[in-house]
Parts: structure tokens; C-alpha cells; sequence
């Protein structure tokens, strides 16, 4: 079906968008709920006829890599031509430290 096709074409699009805003791998529960803040909806896997995201995510390796860690599904997103210097881009931004910044008043 070309409605199918086309739901898709735009599932993996802003899949890769999702996947290559952060660095390395997240699990599939942040996927899903990252994917949900940007898209407006959770990914549509069951409407792609895959009976859960980890089948539709392993379906997709032109877009995505599935990993296990510490037994949690992880993924990370593989750049097409057009955005490999996203995935540059992310890949050099520091890490910020949990130290918290900029002066603070301590009451002492």
C-alpha cells in the first residue's frame, strides 16, 4: 500500500532525527518517548504491521542498531549521507558535568 510506504518513509525520517539528537545509545523507552515529544505520537510500529518496536526497530538497520545492555534494549542511530554531520555535530559536544553552574547564594 502506498500509505503504508509513505508512513514509512516518515517513521524512519524522524526516527533517524530522534536517534541521532543524542550521543551513543538510549534504551527503547526513551526512543519511544523522545520520538512521542517530537512527532506528537509514539512510533507507529503496530500500524507498519510489526507486532512490537523491537521487531520494527530490528526491521530498520539503514536507520538504527540494536544493542543489549545490562539485559535493556539499547539503540543508536546510523547516519545516511545527508546526516552524517549531525552525527558529527552531537558526537563532539561536551558532556555536561552534574556539578551545576554559575554562582549560587548559600545563605553563608
Amino acid at each position: 500500500m502506498m500509505a503504508d510506504h509513505d508512513l514509512l518513509k516518515k517513521t524512519k525520517t524522524y526516527l533517524r532525527s530522534t536517534l541521532l539528537s543524542h550521543k551513543g545509545s538510549i534504551p527503547t523507552s526513551q526512543l519511544n518517548n523522545d520520538y512521542r515529544e517530537l512527532v506528537g505520537d509514539f512510533i507507529p510500529y503496530s500500524r507498519l504491521q510489526f507486532r512490537d518496536l523491537e521487531s520494527f526497530l530490528s526491521s530498520v538497520p539503514d536507520v538504527c542498531r540494536v544493542d543489549w545492555d545490562s539485559g535493556q534494549m539499547v539503540v543508536m542511530g546510523v547516519a545516511g549521507r545527508a546526516s552524517a554531520h549531525i552525527k558529527d555535530m552531537v558526537a563532539r559536544q561536551k558532556v555536561k558535568s552534574g556539578g551545576g553552574g554559575g554562582r549560587r547564594n548559600r545563605g553563608y
